[in-house]
């Protein structure tokens, strides 16, 4: 089971990457057309706010990339300071707080504050 969770986590971790140069390279090129448009007196308002949302979810999946591919510099520095043994309990406690958050906004979706 562990071997085919892994497997899966690997799949995620590589279509995160790819999906992650996508999201990059479809901002850049939102961002080219709005300025280019702009110089030609033609105003495309959607671009600003593609471009936004872009980035956001370009934070998202790349931090995501980089946790899966071990490449997030803060967890890195943080985890490679501490001793082995400590370390893997600062993991398992950061992925359980990770789940417990993830969870509870799953089931608090969509309703009212």
């Amino acid at each position: 089971m562990i071997a085919i969770l892994g497997k899966i986590s690997r799949a995620f971790g590589k279509f995160a990457t790819i999906l992650a140069c996508l999201i990059l390279i479809a901002v850049f090129l939102v961002i080219s057309a709005g300025v280019v448009c702009r110089f030609t007196g033609l105003r495309l308002s959607w671009t600003e706010e593609l471009a936004r949302w872009g980035l956001i979810s370009l934070c998202y999946v790349g931090a995501s990339a980089a946790l899966r591919n071990r490449q997030h510099i803060g967890v890195n520095i943080l985890v490679n300071a501490l001793p082995v043994k400590s370390a893997k309990i600062v993991v398992g406690f950061a992925y359980l707080v990770c789940m417990v958050i993830v969870i509870y906004f799953f089931l608090t979706a969509g309703k009212p504050p």
